[in-house]
């Protein structure tokens, strides 16, 4: 696998890693690719460290439907999100009479 050398912008940005792990290390870091699998409020946490990490590519794969719950734990959801899960707790309402 061939490794890009880092530009001046990154080994700034990058800086204290470059310190603990070496060039080479943070060079990899931005080739890698990462699969991230079911999104929670944990795994949100662990998204938000591998980006500011200077991953190089990052995939996530969760088909979970958004919860009431989840609207204070993951930043990742916005007022958008959060707006469609109160009109879908309107019509779910509607249509349980109990």
């Amino acid at each position: 696998m061939k490794v890009e050398k880092l530009s001046e912008d990154e080994i700034a940005l990058y800086d204290r890693q470059i310190r603990l792990w070496g060039m080479t290390a943070q060079a990899n870091m931005r080739s890698a690719k990462v699969l991230l699998i079911n999104l929670g409020a944990i795994g949100s946490e662990i998204t938000k460290s591998i980006v500011l990490s200077g991953i190089g590519h990052l995939t996530i794969l969760d088909g979970h439907m958004v919860t009431e719950e989840d609207l204070g734990s993951q930043f990742f959801i916005g007022s958008e999100d959060k707006l469609q899960w109160q009109e879908y707790r309107r019509a779910k309402a509607g249509l349980r009479p109990w």
